[in-house]
């Protein structure tokens, strides 16, 4: 066993299957963005952010952000995105 859930209710097939899906193949991560004067505020709600200065990659961790949000100071092109696994 990896993860142990205990639910203190019986759940519904379709409970269930929303939980093997989302296991399977990851909760759908949104990215949201905002202008803020001269910065960008990215917001997501869990996962890592990572970057890059092109599509392609190589794409790494962006340092110090977490969910919430991170206020990103505008240099250059630069691509980012919410990296689900590990």
């Amino acid at each position: 066993m990896d993860e142990v859930a205990v639910f203190n209710y019986t759940l519904t097939p379709a409970q269930v299957n929303a939980l093997y899906t989302t296991a399977l193949a990851g909760a759908l991560v949104t990215v949201n963005c905002q202008s803020a004067g001269t910065n960008l505020v990215l917001s997501w709600t869990h996962c890592t952010l990572v970057k890059a200065t092109n599509l392609a990659g190589p794409w790494t961790p962006v340092t110090g952000a977490a969910p919430p949000s991170f206020n990103v100071t505008l240099a250059g092109q630069m691509f980012y995105r919410v990296r689900v696994y590990p």
